[in-house]
């Protein structure tokens, strides 16, 4: 689910102004033909800071901007992050290779450069903590590319957030105090996916989470998870292996709900889980689809049609044996998806991982 216009953070699309792009080219931006995309900007409901922010999103002539304004004096931000999915594609980072000019939040004052990182901006530490008081409180303009001469183009969706401290794109929820502000450019009407790769560990691995969130692509570490209520209410499914030896492991992707999923066990799979305040119970449904067919599905009819009907299953599990099984779920939240398992190793005493794609209804 998705909520707009106001939530638990500081994001703003404002204004109408020409910018260039900042991600993999430098060129100027122009629309794609006279029909512009439609632009729209969102929040995540695992939102984690605690600012309301007006939000509108508008296009002018060839270009498009992100206005963010941070303004508080309590919640310090280090780091900008953003991502990209192209046409329902794989969700991945912007390239990001020039540096942006940012103010002081009353406008006043010097200029401050936002470093581009590659993977992300660089908030100056004179607006942390520094100079301007504390917290953090800035506004930047980052300027985004309407596609041109790409007459097949369906979507361009950005994830934007901000961490205090390091982050890591493959957990968006490291260190997240601000997000995910969710920004769309709908070039056409067919309906949107969200599209994932991501590498699991079991819950033997102490390098890679095992819970995985589909409402944004993060893999939790229990422990991480279990320290605040939105992480918790946004884990819909855990990797865990079985077996006491490789030979007789079995690959378990369940709902926390699950038996097998949470033992109260020391030591075996997630001990305390019942402790947590929510458990999602997200069911599961063997499929047919192969990996071409999986490959090909980029809208959301296609991804329903692949769908068996599993609203009502009572199947909490699902152990997987072959390489590129694909099979279905159904969050608690009623949205569908599918979950292609590439490769899956480890089992329930050494540690494993499992690497996977998923695709699910935004």
């Amino acid at each position: 689910m998705k909520k707009s216009i106001k939530f638990l953070s500081a994001f703003a699309l404002l204004g109408t102004m020409f910018f260039t792009s900042c991600n993999e080219t430098e060129e100027d931006v122009t629309p794609i033909d006279a029909t512009k995309p439609v632009a729209t900007v969102s929040f995540d409901d695992n939102n984690t800071g605690s600012l309301t922010a007006d939000v509108t999103v508008t296009t002018s002539g060839d270009s498009a901007y992100i206005a963010l304004g941070v303004n508080t004096t309590t919640i310090k931000s280090t780091r900008i992050y953003l991502v990209k999915s192209e046409d329902n594609g794989i969700t991945a980072p912007l390239v990001l290779t020039k540096d942006l000019v940012g103010k002081a939040f009353d406008g006043t004052g010097n200029n401050y450069d936002f470093d581009a990182k590659t993977t992300y901006y660089e908030i100056p530490a004179a607006l942390v903590g520094g100079s301007v008081g504390g917290g953090s409180k800035f506004k930047l303009n980052i300027p985004l590319a309407l596609r041109k001469g790409v007459t097949s183009a369906k979507s361009d969706v950005y994830t934007l957030w901000i961490t205090n401290g390091a982050g890591d794109l493959t957990n968006p929820g490291k260190n997240r105090v601000l997000g995910n502000a969710v920004i769309t450019f709908k070039y056409t009407n067919s309906s949107l996916i969200n599209n994932y790769a991501t590498t699991l560990g079991n819950h033997k691995n102490s390098n890679l989470g095992s819970l995985f969130a589909t409402i944004d692509g993060t893999n939790y570490q229990r422990d991480v998870a279990d320290s605040l209520d939105s992480r918790e209410k946004s884990v819909d499914f855990a990797f865990v292996t079985t077996g006491t030896t490789g030979t007789d492991a079995a690959f378990l992707f369940g709902s926390l709900k699950d038996a097998t999923i949470g033992v109260n066990t020391p030591g075996s799979r997630f001990f305390n889980l019942d402790t947590w305040t929510y458990k999602n119970d997200t069911k599961f449904a063997t499929t047919s689809v192969s990996k071409a067919t999986f490959d090909a599905i980029d809208d959301e009819a296609k991804l329903l049609a692949e769908i068996p009907s599993i609203v009502n299953s009572t199947k909490g599990s699902y152990s997987i044996a072959p390489a590129n099984t694909v099979f279905a779920f159904v969050t608690a939240g009623g949205k569908k998806g599918l979950i292609l398992v590439k490769t899956a190793s480890g089992d329930g005493s050494t540690s494993g991982s499992a690497d996977v794609q998923v695709k699910v209804q935004r």
